[in-house]
């Protein structure tokens, strides 16, 4: 056999074979990075409303906002009606004399005497034995002893009148006019209750006061003088006014009305009046929680005077002692408010306002002392 021969040249490609059967899966490729953020899409149409929650707790009370500025000056009101008819006025001085009248026409000749004679006694300046022939005679008119009884009697009327105005004795019917005049009179005398009568008219409306000798001070009481312990109100904490905002509350009355309170204010230079709160579980004046006066009583005076712990000082009151600012709880203790004034007209209280209460374990009762008038 002979040598290979050198290679042909490359025929002409095949066509196409079939596909082979498909490999088996390659393992898991590793993951990629992360491709770039997508630009914002389009806002989406707004969803429906959802259901209303439940309400939250209540929050806690806020403390009292500060006072507002004062308002326009209202329109004038209409007239009002006319007021009651005064006290009658004291009576004024004499007069003078009038001029002497004309004399006037002789009168009837008067009945026959009795014969008899006139003592010579009498010219010798030595008394006469017997009734005195001159007794009842005037001029030659025989006397009266009837008419001449009621003279006296008038006069004896009148001149116990006088000695009781100069002099009165703090009785019903014979009342001072003020406790001053009373002790100026009887300077002895103790301090304790008398009549006076300060509008000096009818002893009818006289009324019975303290006398307090020492400072000469009349003292009218409140009637009745106290408001009796207990639970007056249910809820929230805030100032509620006893007469206006409290079932079964009412204003403070005096035994002397308004007329003779006036004729007290106007005869005097100064008044003084306390008020005792007794508290269980309830704040007075001093809080010793919050270390405020926030929740400290209010007090109502005459014309609507409202005085408190804080603010201007000539309306606020004083605080003789405090037992509620450290009571223990459920114990009853008391504080105790006075207001002393030059401005009579700003007294006696009328009301009061506690605002620590409303809660079922919390009680207030008040004893409303004399308003006293200097």
């Amino acid at each position: 056999m002979g040598p290979r021969g050198p290679s042909g040249p490359s025929g002409a490609p095949g066509s196409k074979g079939e596909s082979g059967e498909a490999g088996e899966r390659g393992p898991k490729g590793h993951r990629g990075f992360a491709g770039l953020q997508g630009l914002p899409g389009p806002p989406g149409q707004p969803g429906d409303q959802g259901a209303t929650g439940p309400s939250g707790p209540a929050g806690q009370r806020g403390s009292p906002g500060g006072r507002g500025p004062s308002g326009p000056p209202g329109n004038d009101g209409k007239s009002g009606p006319a007021g009651m008819m005064g006290p009658r006025g004291r009576p004024g001085e004499a007069g003078p004399a009038g001029m002497p009248g004309p004399p006037g026409p002789p009168g009837p000749p008067g009945p026959a005497g009795d014969p008899g004679g006139f003592p010579a006694s009498a010219f010798m300046g030595q008394p006469a034995k017997g009734p005195d022939p001159q007794r009842g005679y005037y001029r030659d008119a025989p006397a009266d002893d009837t008419k001449d009884k009621k003279v006296t009697d008038v006069l004896d009327a009148i001149t116990a009148q006088i000695d009781a105005l100069k002099k009165p004795t703090g009785t019903r019917k014979n009342p001072a006019r003020t406790c001053r005049d009373l002790h100026l009179c009887h300077p002895t005398w103790p301090s304790g209750n008398y009549w006076i009568d300060p509008n000096q008219g009818c002893t009818v409306d006289a009324i019975e006061v303290f006398c307090d000798m020492k400072t000469e001070e009349t003292c009218v009481y409140a009637k009745p003088s106290k408001v009796p312990r207990g639970s007056w109100i249910n809820g929230p904490s805030k100032h509620y006014w006893f007469g206006d905002s409290m079932k079964g509350g009412y204003n403070f009355e005096y035994t002397a009305d308004e007329i003779q309170l006036q004729f007290l204010r106007l005869s005097s230079v100064g008044a003084r009046q306390n008020i005792t709160y007794q508290c269980k579980n309830s704040v007075a004046y001093f809080n010793a929680r919050s270390s405020n006066y926030k929740w400290a009583l209010k007090l109502m005076g005459n014309s609507e005077w409202e005085l408190s712990a804080e603010g201007s000082r000539k309306y606020q009151y004083d605080v003789k002692q405090d037992g509620c600012a450290t009571a223990k709880p459920g114990q009853w203790a008391e504080t105790v408010f006075e207001y002393k004034t030059k401005k009579t007209t700003r007294l006696p209280f009328t009301d009061f306002a506690p605002y620590d209460i409303g809660r079922p374990d919390q009680e207030f009762g008040v004893e409303i002392g004399p308003v006293c008038f200097k």
